[in-house]
Order: structure tokens, then sequence, then C-alpha cells
């Protein structure tokens, strides 16, 4: 039933003096519910698109509130359904999580379908309910909050790093290989090397300055014949000379490079500081 076709008066009515359970289907807009009461009566399905008819909803659920205990059910997994839990807590409502895994589990044993959406979905989220398999929705502090998603910023500037660090490869294994096997793919040294030269012509024109340049990044750490060997497969490498564009292209993905890893060492260090503060280790 449509959410503005529900006549919240009536289940309220029925409801008095009861505990209603709310078993909600999360999608992205379409979202469906399922209100029966503790006892087994079953008051009906609403249907309602969110967020335009959310408010809706939540001011009937709310009259429901206002004469009984209520209890909504949700999948714990994804996030299209934390502003609808966050706002039934606002109205007092204790919020239950279902494992999605079990809710999928269910679907095929609840009649032969493996497929679980909208009101099959609700009919086993509220089964599951019924039968104790579900568990009051605990939710995280600020400060554990902010600790999830400081992690979602390092995994994302990880993935983003190695796809950086995937496309510089390919294009040294095109251009001078043999940087890649003298100082590391990771090498951060290499990274600048390529940012300010570009294209293994550049360093052997410019050796000189190349020369200071790996002597400086390397901070001691590359010996003077690690240094020749590098500046010397600049003269002699296999690779494709490259056209400007392609050299462009170079300095290009290795400035990137470089400011993605001095953004994932940042996060790294945010990171780190909120561990200690949530778990006390500071």
């Amino acid at each position: 039933m449509e959410v503005k076709r529900v006549n919240w008066e009536a289940w309220a009515s029925q409801a008095a003096g009861e505990v209603v359970v709310f078993a909600v289907d999360v999608a992205k807009e379409d979202f469906v519910g399922r209100v029966d009461l503790r006892d087994g009566a079953h008051l009906g399905r609403v249907k309602w698109r969110h967020p335009e008819q959310s408010a809706e909803l939540l001011a009937g659920i709310g009259r429901l509130a206002a004469v009984a205990p209520v209890e909504a059910v949700m999948e714990s997994s994804g996030t299209y359904g934390d502003a609808l839990r966050w706002q039934l807590r606002r109205l007092g409502v204790t919020v239950y999580q279902v494992s999605a895994k079990r809710v999928h589990d269910e679907a095929e044993v609840y009649d032969g379908v493996p497929s679980s959406h909208d009101a099959k979905a609700t009919d086993i989220i509220a089964e599951l309910h019924g039968n104790g398999h579900t568990q009051v929705w605990v939710e995280n502090d600020a400060q554990r909050r902010g600790l999830n998603a400081q992690l979602q910023m390092l995994y994302q500037c990880k993935g983003l790093y190695q796809q950086q660090l995937n496309r510089l490869e390919a294009l040294l294994a095109r251009h001078w290989p043999e940087a890649m096997a003298l100082l590391g793919l990771d090498s951060a040294t290499l990274h600048r090397l390529i940012a300010d030269f570009g294209g293994p012509a550049q360093v052997h024109e410019l050796e000189r300055q190349a020369r200071a340049l790996m002597c400086k990044t390397g901070r001691g750490g590359l010996r003077a014949e690690k240094i020749e060997a590098v500046l010397q497969s600049a003269a002699t490498t296999l690779g494709l000379p490259c056209v400007l564009e392609e050299r462009q292209l170079l300095r290009w993905e290795a400035k990137r490079l470089i400011a993605t890893g001095e953004e994932l060492r940042r996060i790294e260090r945010l990171v780190e500081q909120a561990v200690g503060r949530v778990f006390n280790l500071t």
C-alpha cells in the first residue's frame, strides 16, 4: 500500500498496548516496510519513495510510537538505510539489525527462489526478528565514526596510488624499462626523476642535473654506482623514444603519483592518531 493511502490512525488503534514490528527492505529509492504486532497480527505493508515520501512515512511511524513501543528491523549492509535509521531513532524507535547474508540464505528456503526484494524481503526480515535472529543496532560513537571515515579515505587513496603506479609502470615498460629494474617502481627517486625530466633522453641530455637530483632525493641511500647505472641506462635504453606528448604524459603521471603519495602519507598519520584515540593507545 502506498504510504499516502495508509490509515495510520486505524493501525494505531490496533497497536495500542502492543509491540509494533516494522520490517524494512532498504533500497536506493523504493522502500518497502511490513508492519506487524508482536502477537502475530499483521497490520499491513507500506511502500514509499525515499527521500521524497520518507517524512510522511516517519510521521506515520511516529503515530504508532505514540501508542506502542516500535521495533524497526533492517539489514546491516550498505548506507542507503542510514538516514532512515537515524530518523527512526529520533522518534524513540528501537532499531534492530539482521545479517544481509542470512536474509539472502533464507530467501531460497522461503519459496525456492534466491532473490529477496521488496515484499518478500520484509516477510523474511520480520520472520528472522520474530525467531530471535536479530540484534539491537548499536551505533558507533563520534570517534569511531571519525575513524571509519578516515579509513575510507585511506583505502581510496591507496587504491588511487596503486592505479597511478600501474599506469606509470606501463609507460616505463615502453620507454625506459631499465629504470624500474634499477630503482624499483615504487622508488621516490624514480618518481621525481620522471616528474622533472620526463623520459630517458632528457635524463641523458641533462645528466649533471639528473645526478644531483638522485643524490638529493636518495638522501644517501643510493650508492654512486647505482646512480651511474641509471644514467648509463638512460643513454642506452632499449625503450621506445618518447615523442613530446609522451614525455609530457610521463611527467604528468609522475607528478600526480607524487602528490597522491604525499596525501596517502598524510592520511596514514591521521589514521594512526585516530586509532590511538579510539583504542586509548596514546
